[in-house]
């Protein structure tokens, strides 16, 4: 997947960067009010200068997305100037650390406990620099009470409107991050994925066939048996690889259609042929019902994966000795293609939901995992044919899928 180039070092204008312009600004003008008007002893009046300056800085760094790393260390600057007002281990230690926390608390933890830890630590900073300052009777400790207000509060909003984020993050990160956040992204990486998987998975089942029809000497007979294991689960993969990369191809409006005169009974039967050796194996039989011709327009591929993933769908939940048929039959408008089986059957809750994505059956006979896509496919490929999709089913009594296609 493609990722644009600028992905880490641009910031779009919008709410999060009025907030950071705001905070930027509001500082700006602390410190002119405070050469303006704070006419206390000059060097702790610099030394508070020189610590809004240097948050001032890290604000514009955050704007442009500068290394957070940078960040911290000019808040941890700004924490060292402000700690050498009140002099001493307490107020040197304690002005550092909290100066610290509450920049860390910007990017590394989460927006209710930043919110919350911010507005604790800066109440205790105000209320140990009010104490302190109205102890020594010295002026210039009410800006630097003031400094921490302004700056914790840029803090507490960016927490609560802007979502955390690290600019410094892998390749690997940032397609994540973007797979997450746009549906369309999500259907061109699976869609990539399913034909990466689909490569090797076709030249495993080439090599089984190979072997399984012993063109270079005999095998054992549980060498035999194992190599049927293998067909078996590589096939099933590959049907499961198929619906991922069919509803990826719909979802990213990439799927083709090519409406020709089809013989529907001939498609019926082609999708028989390719699934009679699986249903044997499960003990099912599969019987078809149709003769002659039953011509319609249609995308005859995608008919035909209709065909299979209902009768796959439906040997998975018939048990052994059971059946499955096939049935095609039309008139001089319509034609209807309608499979039926003898399997576990649904209730009228399940039947709401059947055909949503990621639904599938728990209680599976043959145990056979599902990605839950099939009949939602098979929902939107009757959807592109403008026809109908019913079911009906009951509890011990089978189920009965009924397609209903125009014929032109």
């Amino acid at each position: 997947m493609e990722l644009s180039k600028n992905a880490t070092n641009k910031k779009s204008f919008g709410l999060p960067m009025v907030i950071d312009i705001g905070g930027a600004i509001f500082i700006a003008v602390f410190i002119a009010l405070n050469i303006a008007f704070n006419k206390g002893n000059v060097f702790f009046r610099d030394i508070i200068n020189y610590s809004a300056a240097l948050i001032f800085l890290s604000i514009i760094f955050a704007i442009f997305n500068v290394k957070k790393q940078v960040i911290l260390l000019l808040v941890a600057a700004a924490a060292i100037f402000l700690g050498a007002i009140y002099g001493g281990l307490g107020g040197v230690t304690g002005i550092v650390c909290v100066w610290i926390i509450l920049a860390a608390l910007n990017y590394d933890i989460s927006k209710f406990v930043g919110i919350i830890s911010t507005f604790i630590v800066a109440i205790i900073l105000a209320i140990y620099s009010f104490l302190w300052g109205k102890l020594i009777g010295a002026a210039y400790y009410d800006w630097a009470i003031w400094l921490v207000i302004i700056y914790s509060s840029y803090l507490t909003l960016r927490l609560f409107f802007i979502k955390t984020t690290n600019t410094n993050l892998v390749p690997q990160e940032i397609v994540r991050k973007e797979i997450i956040e746009k549906p369309s992204n999500q259907s061109q990486y699976f869609a990539e994925m399913s034909h990466e998987i689909r490569t090797p998975l076709n030249a495993i089942l080439g090599f089984a066939d190979t072997m399984q029809e012993e063109v270079f000497g005999p095998l054992n007979t549980k060498y035999k048996e194992y190599l049927g294991y293998i067909q078996q689960s590589g096939n099933h993969l590959l049907d499961l690889v198929g619906d991922i990369l069919d509803m990826s191809k719909i979802e990213a409006g990439k799927y083709n259609l090519n409406f020709t005169e089809n013989n529907l009974v001939e498609i019926c039967k082609s999708a028989i042929s390719l699934l009679k050796e699986n249903a044997g194996r499960q003990g099912v039989n599969l019987n078809f019902y149709g003769i002659g011709e039953l011509i319609a327009k249609c995308d005859a591929r995608s008919v035909r994966q209709i065909i299979l993933n209902l009768i796959s769908n439906a040997i998975k939940f018939t048990p052994q000795g059971g059946q499955i048929n096939l049935s095609c039959f039309g008139n001089d408008d319509k034609i209807w293609i309608e499979v039926s089986d003898t399997g576990k059957g649904m209730d009228a809750e399940e039947l709401k939901h059947i055909t949503e994505a990621y639904v599938s059956g728990e209680d599976n006979p043959q145990n056979t995992r599902s990605t839950g896509l099939g009949l939602n496919l098979v929902k939107k490929l009757v959807d592109f044919h403008n026809g109908k999709l019913s079911f009906s089913s009951a509890p011990g009594k089978g189920t009965k899928v009924l397609v209903e296609l125009p014929k032109n």
